[in-house]
């Protein structure tokens, strides 16, 4: 039906006069279960669908969506008539033309297709029926995509996603992990490891501002935020990214390789085609230390005369795309957690970084220390007041070890990461 409602879409605003059309369609459905110990708290769940069309009329965009896929005219018209009035982008080439398709894991259960919110009780209750301690999320998340171009690209596809937010203490950064299918040993196991976890001491010092840093995934995640924002193609077309004519030079520790992953299996952003239809892939950005790609979207890619990495992400039919990242994975390192912990004569751990204003134009940094414990002689001994962790993330980064143990945080997979100057 998706496919049908996206076909009729593009037909129709190639006849209303666009020179090149898009339409993409979606059905989302959402379960939502939140618990404490052993006891559900809170159920929602949550459907939308709607398709959105992007047309192409003498270099000008025009964009409209709609939330009745029975009638496609109302969207198509209203997007032709917004192009009438947008100036020509001077920069813009074309939409995407078809390529083939990745081999991806198992991305749907079928299992899940036609379950009812009884049934996503039932299931977390089962989980959690051992659960003494900790707070909780679980979700569900269906989707049904298609997307269908003037040029030729005609994908579908369906993708599930099982997830678990969990946090055994309110002094310990919440944990998370996600499956593609209803894995409920994994999900039992997920939360007994968090729940084995050591509480750490609460007694607040203040940190010296000397030793070295470890960072745990949760902190990983908000740490390189503002070095794959400036391996964003659309921040370095636009020469607002402090790695222009850097690549093939090395930029952090040889220790640290770093991937964007579109085919990641478990991703949260694991799909067969981008939001433009272009196929989904594993781009290095870091090997061994050295700068090598950037992810570009078919616009900037065009722009900077690259091919596309199929980095056109979608929030939903409501958004055009966007050049954004998938899965970022760093590859594992060689020390377990506990061996970088307890080699750390002084220092500090931090479990949670605060936000902070992100600028790919400088790899300065100024995080708040949301939970930071101090280390001394290989143990955790003490709580650390707020305090802010500043200075250059690459300088910061040209000495660091990589935990060989990665945690899922949404849509990153991280290691633990000491840094020792």
């Amino acid at each position: 039906m998706l496919e049908e409602c996206c076909e009729k879409a593009v037909e129709k605003a190639l006849q209303l006069g666009s020179h090149q059309a898009e339409a993409f369609a979606q059905k989302k459905h959402v379960y939502i279960v939140e618990f404490s110990d052993s006891v559900l708290t809170q159920v929602v769940e949550r459907e939308s669908r709607g398709i959105g069309v992007r047309v192409i009329l003498n270099a000008s965009t025009g964009f409209a969506y709609s939330t009745q896929l029975t009638d496609v005219a109302a969207p198509v018209s209203h997007a032709v008539t917004s192009a009438r009035f947008v100036a020509p982008d001077p920069f813009f080439h074309a939409l995407p033309i078809p390529r083939p398709l990745p081999s991806l894991p198992e991305i749907f259960d079928p299992k899940l297709e036609f379950i009812t919110t009884r049934d996503v009780q039932d299931t977390v209750l089962h989980i959690i029926e051992d659960i003494r301690g900790g707070d909780g999320t679980f979700q569900i998340t269906l989707r049904e995509c298609s997307i269908v171009n003037s040029n030729g690209i005609s994908v579908s596809y369906r993708k599930s996603d099982c997830s678990c937010r969990f946090s055994a203490t309110k002094f310990v950064a919440a944990s998370y992990c996600n499956f593609s299918w209803i894995d409920i040993q994994a999900f039992s196991r997920f939360l007994e490891r968090n729940l084995e976890r050591k509480e750490f001491p609460q007694q607040k010092v203040r940190w010296d501002n000397e030793g070295q840093i470890i960072l745990e995934p949760n902190a990983v995640s908000d740490f390189i935020r503002p070095l794959i924002t400036a391996m964003n193609g659309m921040n370095v077309v636009e020469k607002r990214s402090y790695f222009l004519d850097k690549r093939n030079e090395c930029i952090v520790s040889e220790g640290i390789t770093l991937y964007d992953d579109g085919c990641y299996p478990h991703g949260l952003l694991t799909q067969p085609v981008d939001g433009e239809g272009v196929p989904s892939q594993r781009t290095p950005l870091i090997e061994r230390g050295v700068l090598k790609n950037f992810i570009y979207d078919s616009y900037y890619a065009y722009r900077a005369g690259e091919e596309s990495t199929g980095n056109a992400l979608r929030e939903g039919f409501r958004n055009l795309p966007e050049c954004l990242f998938s899965n970022v994975v760093f590859a594992r390192g060689d020390a377990t957690r506990d061996e970088l912990i307890a080699d750390t004569q002084h220092g500090i751990l931090i479990t949670s970084l605060g936000t902070s204003a992100v600028n790919p134009r400088t790899s300065q940094i100024a995080f708040p220390i949301s939970k930071g414990f101090l280390i001394e002689k290989g143990e955790i001994t003490a709580a650390v007041h707020p305090t802010i962790l500043t200075g250059d993330s690459l300088t910061l980064l040209k000495d660091a070890l990589l935990s060989r143990e990665r945690e899922q945080i949404f849509r990153f997979f991280n290691p633990w990461i000491k840094i020792r100057n």
